[in-house]
């Protein structure tokens, strides 16, 4: 695989979710914490992703996917519980050039998201503009989970080196 990491810039991007339920929500979830307003469709919607519709944090179009939905998304994120669903829409999106991350699916993708990590960073760190990501390239992500943790000493903090401007992290677990 090919894989090239990026951080892409979300604000003021229209992006589509469809599907409504507990993965969807966690795609919502990240895109909302980067100031995003993404469009959900999905005839249902899990509590949360209801909640957020009522507050207008997404936009909510109450249906099932339809083909042209994608059209006028600068990315979009296919998290529905129906393969031939998830299969359109991302093929959709490839038609139109359009970036596609189809969950657990990838031969779908333009794109994979990192392993989430249940070792969090330092609150100095979540209160900064600084992220970190690790990806196997689909081969184990299991071992991206565990890898703070499984190391011989745990990175339990991280914090910027004094490199900051070159994007240097170091662990300070000792």
């Amino acid at each position: 695989m090919g894989s090239y990491p990026v951080v892409l810039e979300l604000l003021d991007r229209p992006v589509l979710v469809v599907g409504g339920g507990a993965v969807a929500e966690r795609k919502v979830d990240g895109l909302l914490q980067v100031g995003d307003l993404p469009t959900v469709v999905s005839p249902t919607l899990t509590e949360r992703l209801e909640a957020w519709a009522r507050e207008s944090r997404i936009r909510w179009i109450d249906r099932s996917y339809r083909h042209r939905d994608v059209a006028g998304h600068a990315l979009v994120f296919v998290a529905t519980d129906d393969a031939a669903v998830n299969a359109e829409a991302a093929g959709e999106a490839r038609a139109r050039g359009t970036w596609v991350n189809a969950a657990d699916d990838p031969p779908h993708c333009e794109f994979t998201l990192p392993s989430p990590s249940p070792c969090r960073p330092a609150k100095r760190v979540r209160r900064s503009r600084a992220r970190f990501a690790g990806s196997s390239n689909l081969t184990s992500p299991m071992t991206i989970e565990r890898w703070p943790t499984s190391q011989a000493r745990p990175a339990a903090t991280w914090e910027h080196d004094s490199m900051a401007t070159h994007g240097i992290a170091r662990s300070t677990a000792s």
